[in-house]
């Protein structure tokens, strides 16, 4: 494989005429608990060939009435992506592309990352043999790189990254496991196959019904439009006739889908010196084929403010779930969308949390940081209630 200009994005297709009606690799699969592998005939890879599994997908669908009657909405639920292998949901793109990549006989595989791609990129070319080199933000949390060697990849932190993974995969022999949106060289078509399964499972937990609103937290863009995919692939096998409404949640200060839309571009404009405390969805420009999936569906593009991202990160903290800050732009963006009449109350909505807060340790506690109450100094369990009384 080769690097080159990529002007179109190439994507994955089917015989979905030979499919019709099923989703099912095979009798019997959709009795076993669910995985990305269930819908093994929608992936691509070969019959012959073992996917790369670490156990990725099936992850719950949450109903938080507490947060819904909050927002004034009477069904909403989050797609909790955290439950996977390496708490977010990119461990979907990295079981198909990996699985692929062996497939095709790579040894070495490169991923340029803000963190959470290149911890389950590195997790899958463990997992198949591979080694793997990973591009990352300079930003990254440095719980991300720890991972990152654990898995037995290498972290390169900073830099020029495309230049780097261009000179790696133009070896030849270096699979690249890039996004679908094209880099200045290189693109890969994989990736979405995996996220397309989150629409698959939120169809089937919900009694075999497509909700009415999606909310995702979109930086690349690759989960926006592989969600999107996965709903039209269910349309265009018989199974339902109705599609969500996609909306693509970002940062104001990383907002490139949000520009676009307002403007009714159907090019993605980039943004200079984007940033985000969020940073698995700070990037100054995003693919275009979310902004197609946003127009498709009827949806928008929405952003929200620092300051809503780190209340609702905290609030859903409050209810027992440990999110960063992307995964809470998709539940800030609904909470506006529902204010300003957007989305109706009666609606079905289902928002995506695509990653666990605990890897992002330096953000995890607000600040100033709250000490522990010391056990030596406390005497008895009277002393305790009356310092517990105290707090």
């Amino acid at each position: 494989m080769k690097a080159g200009k990529v002007g179109v994005p190439l994507e994955v297709n089917y015989d979905y005429s030979a499919l019709k009606g099923s989703l099912y690799g095979a009798p019997g699969e959709s009795n076993q608990r669910r995985s990305v592998w269930n819908y093994r005939r929608l992936l691509p890879l070969e019959e012959n060939q073992s996917p790369v599994s670490l156990g990725e997908g099936g992850t719950p669908l949450m109903s938080f009435d507490t947060l819904g009657q909050r927002f004034g909405l009477s069904r909403f639920y989050v797609k909790n992506e955290t439950a996977n292998p390496t708490w977010s949901y990119k461990d979907r793109a990295n079981t198909v592309a990996i699985s692929v990549g062996k497939s095709l006989g790579f040894k070495k595989a490169v991923a340029v990352t803000t963190g959470n791609h290149g911890c389950s990129a590195a997790a899958y070319c463990a997992a198949a043999g591979l080694s793997s080199v990973i591009l990352c933000h300079e930003d990254i949390s440095c719980a991300l790189v720890d991972l990152i060697y654990l898995f037995g990849g290498t972290a390169v932190v900073g830099g020029n990254r495309e230049a780097f993974l261009a000179a790696l995969v133009q070896q030849g022999d270096w699979f690249p496991a890039v996004t679908i949106a094209p880099h200045p060289q290189i693109c890969s078509p994989y990736g979405v196959e995996g996220f397309k399964t989150i629409a698959y499972e939120i169809f089937e937990q919900m009694g075999n019904h497509t909700p009415d609103d999606v909310c995702i937290p979109v930086g690349s863009g690759d989960g926006c439009y592989g969600i999107w995919k996965g709903f039209r692939e269910l349309q265009v096998l018989g199974v339902t006739q109705k599609l969500p409404r996609i909306y693509a949640c970002q940062a104001e200060g990383s907002n490139p889908l949000v520009q676009s839309f307002r403007q009714h571009r159907t090019d993605v404009v980039t943004v200079p010196n984007a940033y985000t405390s969020a940073l698995s969805i700070r990037e100054s420009s995003s693919s275009p084929l979310a902004l197609k999936a946003i127009y498709e569906s009827g949806g928008e593009a929405v952003d929200c403010s620092e300051a809503e991202i780190e209340e609702t990160r905290m609030t859903i903290g409050r209810l027992g779930l440990s999110v960063e800050g992307a995964s809470a732009t998709s539940v800030a963006c609904c909470r506006k969308l529902a204010a300003s009449g957007r989305i109706k109350a009666d609606e079905s909505v289902v928002c995506i949390l695509t990653g666990a807060g605990i890897k992002w340790p330096e953000l995890l506690s607000p600040q100033p940081r709250r000490q522990p109450i010391s056990g030596r100094e406390i005497p008895d369990g009277a002393s305790l209630l009356r310092t517990l009384k105290a707090e």
